[in-house]
């Protein structure tokens, strides 16, 4: 899997058989999602919630946080269990804003995380204490996921 992120705030993840798009709207190849619930098309299982888009594709658990300025629920927290890669969109390099996302990463727990819509890694790094790795392309496998710990990327355009 490849994502990317380009000028104008949209999130690609290119898998073998399709591509997922986050734009504010989900796609997953020519088939715009029109809202809340569960989608499969193109190899990929998607769970659309307002906020959050959870996706299985290439034997990998993927999840999307749209507005990383709420908590999420218990409810929603036990479902994000297992989760591969955390993609994280965050309109902010404000301390508070990044408190929360560093809270949401620690809760979820996910093996990679992905932050995108920042621009300053050594925000992120004042907070979390770890500088993310600024990348413009991340490729991804089931066999490059850390076995411990956590690997934290900035994707950039």
């Amino acid at each position: 899997m490849q994502l990317t992120y380009s000028q104008d705030g949209s999130l690609s993840l290119k898998a073998k058989q399709t591509t997922v798009v986050v734009d504010g709207e989900f796609k997953i190849g020519d088939l715009k999602l029109p809202g809340p619930g569960e989608y499969e098309a193109g190899g990929v299982f998607a769970e659309i919630q307002p906020d959050i888009a959870h996706f299985h594709l290439e034997e990998m658990v993927i999840v999307y946080l749209e507005h990383s300025k709420r908590s999420v629920t218990e409810a929603e927290l036990e479902h994000l269990e297992n989760v591969d890669v955390l993609m994280v969109a965050i309109d902010s390099a404000a301390k508070d804003e990044l408190q929360t996302v560093t809270k949401l990463i620690k809760e979820i727990d996910p093996k990679v995380v992905v932050l995108v819509g920042m621009t300053d890694p050594t925000a992120f790094a004042k907070v979390d204490g770890e500088t993310p790795e600024v990348v413009t392309t991340l490729k991804l496998m089931p066999a490059d996921l850390p076995a411990e710990g956590r690997t934290v990327y900035l994707l950039t355009v």
